[in-house]
């Protein structure tokens, strides 16, 4: 038996007054209880105040997973803060971290600059992007760019119906991008201001990539004059897999980095220059 409904059975609850209680719709519980719909982390502490327990005894797996990942939205971008990155990134690099001083300030500066440069590049929320449909992103920008929305004016906006309106935003609130209230208003959480932005930023052409890449370089070249044999064998090994990090993000930026339009129409017409040779 699905485990919202068992501890729902167990207090004695209708589905309805489980949503008086909660605030929960219906619809949404009942959906969670059939294994429809996946409660995000703010609908499951919802739940789990009302049943009196714990969220992560509701679905532990699930809940895990979503405060995780809006846990890391938070961490990257402080209180969803989008600007400045470059200007941070700038400030970290004229720090140096030759004067860091401990490893465990230079992690937290290592870790500070690869999500800047993460985020900056367009590759920090990737993973999310590629789940979403092409109506799901136009959706999220539209939510993204007004406060509260419902599901008609979500429809209006994009240019759909109101039950596709209705899906889409339930498809992103399960993947912890909107937050969608008792009356039918949808709002951007967090990771999705961040999704969002990310999906609006364009295109990644080859000077940012470069930019992008030189940081990392910096980076990599002081992690590699650290020496291991005086840092504690746990440090080392983060310290490997920060190495491994910042080879990774090279190398998704290098792949996603494109030539720009002036570069890409300079090819063209040398192409074309050439066929009527």
């Amino acid at each position: 038996m699905n485990r919202l409904k068992e501890l729902r059975e167990e207090a004695m609850l209708t589905v309805r007054e489980l949503s008086e209680r909660s605030g929960v719709s219906e619809d949404t519980i009942t959906k969670i209880e059939n294994g429809h719909r996946k409660g995000r982390s703010m609908t499951l502490r919802k739940l789990a105040r009302a049943l009196g327990t714990e969220p992560n005894q509701l679905f532990p797996e699930n809940f895990e997973r979503t405060i995780e990942a809006e846990e890391s939205a938070l961490e990257v971008l402080p209180q969803g803060a989008l600007l400045g990155l470059a200007a941070g990134r700038k400030e970290l690099l004229k720090l140096g971290f030759q004067d860091a001083g401990t490893w465990q300030a230079t992690r937290s500066l290592l870790d500070k600059t690869l999500s800047s440069v993460a985020v900056e590049s367009g590759l920090a929320y990737r993973s999310i992007v590629k789940r979403l449909s092409e109506k799901q992103r136009d959706v999220l920008s539209a939510v993204a760019q007004g406060s509260s929305l419902s599901a008609s004016e979500v429809a209006e906006r994009v240019g759909c119906n109101v039950s596709t309106a209705c899906h889409d935003l339930a498809v992103l609130d399960e993947h912890g991008l909107v937050s969608s209230d008792e009356s039918g208003q949808s709002e951007p959480t967090a990771l999705g201001r961040a999704v969002a932005h990310a999906l609006n930023r364009g295109e990644l052409y080859f000077d940012e990539a470069m930019d992008h890449i030189a940081t990392l370089v910096k980076a990599y070249e002081w992690v590699a004059r650290v020496d291991t044999q005086r840092v504690a064998e746990k440090d080392a090994l983060s310290l490997f897999m920060h190495q491994e990090s910042i080879v990774e993000l090279v190398r998704d930026i290098a792949a996603a980095a494109k030539p720009s339009p002036l570069a890409r129409q300079a090819w063209e017409n040398l192409a074309a220059s050439g066929r009527k040779r």
